[in-house]
């Protein structure tokens, strides 16, 4: 599936550094057979502080704002960009826990990345 530069770029940062995660919204359904547009790209990492750790560090800059609290914390949403190449990292969904949409989440392409 073809991507936007920035969010393939994106997209290998997470491989790189080791961030679970799951393709969400839009993209996913598209993947699955029923596209529709979109202005971005919705990930759900595994919210835990290790992993929040890694999707920080893996920025390659300080960010002051930001703790693996903050990424991990399931009421919170980390938005980058604006429409139509904007990003969301969110540590919970409604109606779908992480360890479901881990376990039942099938591998593919995403721009020039497998996830």
């Amino acid at each position: 599936m073809e991507l936007a530069p920035d969010f393939d770029e994106f997209i290998g940062f997470l491989t790189v550094h080791g961030v679970e995660f799951v393709v969400v919204g839009a993209y996913a359904l598209a993947f699955h057979g029923a596209p529709r547009f979109t202005g971005d790209l919705d990930i759900l990492v595994r919210p835990t502080l290790d992993n929040a750790a890694r999707l920080l560090e893996g920025f390659g800059f300080p960010v002051t704002d930001l703790s693996p609290e903050a990424i991990s914390d399931r009421r919170r949403m980390l938005q980058m960009g604006v429409p139509p190449v904007q990003i969301h990292v969110m540590s919970a969904i409604s109606g779908v826990e992480w360890d479901e949409a881990w376990s039942e989440g099938v591998e593919g392409p995403l721009g020039s990345h497998r996830v």
